[in-house]
């Protein structure tokens, strides 16, 4: 069966030789060499040839001595394939930013003898795209959900993939892939670990936030996106208790279960977002903590000034947005999208009012979704830890104070119904 498996994946690669699309020049420094490889294999990943080769080609790199800078030692000869799954809001944009578009990157990884794939097919098809992992995530998903994904570009891709475990495994480099479309329940994680094994062990890192803070980051995310046909924007206290039980199948707690239980992955490691070292940023916790013998990736991590990627909107914008969306959508008043003046008069008006009314999470919902919180903290980190201040009791002191103020909404309905404010909107 084996074999077979491997005669009918040598036909698929074969087939789509011509479609492969080589590296830019401007992003890997390098040239198609003339060395006996195949034309595929001269253009995919831009391989090095050897440890010893100091031919800047690709951003495959070759291995460096080993540096006491806090990296844990690994003085075996197995190869390590480290795989960040996310979840989503967790930092994961920064660090893939770091990874794709840091042009220092190649040297650093090539010196750390790491590889890092690169996909050009599908919605993230291309060299500098900081998701460009996502494409081969979804490859894995339930055919219902893999909409980045068609079997076309997956035979594809998944050959690709295949491609490159098989290079490097034979060049004796190590792997590192991100992406947060890991995270998902149809997600076939036995599928994932089949083009690696045995090359490799699989280490396999989640990042941690609190989950009452991710599930509100979560929401503000979720609001950046234009709304469908007849959906309304959903005020968050409503929309986390809508949300709640599919919001979970996503979390950090949900994410490593699934990955522990998969057959051949070595290790699921969790990096924990509020440790005394919270202001380092995502790529220095995950190269500095979880990449084994990253002398200079670490480095490199260590003397970037990191912007945040992806940041979360203020809950005065959420607000503001959600007025303008139902003053649109209910036609209030005759006004159109374009008209600045006279919404720059909207805005005003409720930047500056002190009494707006609320809509906030009753007792026994904040109840349930502080108890989730705890669960997960104490199921996520060391016993050592969560029993420090910095642990529980600052978890539960964070909490109240949020509760009042992030996990509350303006009630639009109730404001726009208001006498003052059928008054301001008819004067404008």
């Amino acid at each position: 069966l084996a074999l077979a498996l491997g005669v009918l994946n040598l036909v698929t690669l074969y087939k789509y030789q011509e479609e492969w699309v080589a590296i830019s020049e401007e992003f890997f420094g390098g040239e198609k060499k003339d060395d006996g490889r195949s034309e595929k294999e001269q253009y995919y990943f831009a391989a090095l040839d050897t440890q010893n080769n100091d031919t800047d080609s690709g951003l495959e790199l070759i291995s460096t001595s080993q540096q006491d800078d806090g990296i844990s030692n690994n003085d075996s000869e197995e190869k390590v394939f480290i795989l960040h799954v996310g979840p989503h809001k967790t930092g994961s944009t920064s660090l893939q930013e770091f990874i794709f578009r840091n042009n220092l990157m190649k040297d650093a990884l090539k010196k750390d003898n790491y590889r890092v794939p690169l996909f050009h097919f599908g919605e993230f098809g291309f060299e500098h795209d900081p998701k460009n992992h996502a494409v081969f995530a979804h490859c894995l998903l339930d055919e219902r959900q893999n909409n980045f994904c068609p079997p076309d570009i997956r035979t594809k891709v998944l050959g690709e993939f295949q491609s490159f475990i098989n290079d490097s495994a034979r060049d004796g480099a190590n792997i590192i892939m991100t992406s947060e479309g890991f995270v998902f329940e149809s997600l076939d994680t036995t599928e994932l670990t089949s083009y690696i094994l045995p090359d490799y062990k699989i280490h396999v890192v989640v990042f941690y936030r609190r989950f009452y803070d991710w599930a509100r980051s979560t929401y503000n995310q979720r609001s950046k996106a234009p709304l469908e046909n007849g959906e309304v924007f959903l005020q968050f206290p409503t929309w986390l208790q809508k949300k709640l039980k599919p919001m979970k199948s996503k979390y950090s707690a949900a994410v490593r279960h699934r990955f522990q239980k998969t057959p051949g992955i070595s290790v699921v490691r969790v990096e924990n977002l509020h440790k005394k070292d919270s202001k380092l940023s995502s790529a220095q916790k995950f190269f500095c903590t979880h990449v084994d013998n990253a002398f200079h990736t670490c480095n490199l991590a260590k003397s970037e000034v990191m912007e945040h990627e992806n940041e979360s909107e203020s809950l005065d914008d959420l607000d503001l947005k959600r007025l303008h969306n139902h003053i649109l959508s209910h036609e209030l008043i005759d006004i159109s999208p374009e008209d600045t003046t006279r919404w720059k008069k909207i805005d005003d008006k409720f930047h500056s009012s002190t009494d707006l009314p609320r809509i906030c999470l009753d007792e026994e919902f904040k109840k349930t979704l502080l108890d989730l919180s705890v669960e997960y903290e104490i199921a996520l980190t060391p016993e050592s830890w969560h029993n420090s201040p910095e642990g529980l009791d600052s978890l539960k002191s964070d909490f109240d104070e949020k509760m009042s103020s992030e996990f509350c909404a303006v009630d639009v309905v109730a404001l726009v119904e208001s006498p003052e404010w059928q008054w301001f909107l008819m004067s404008v």
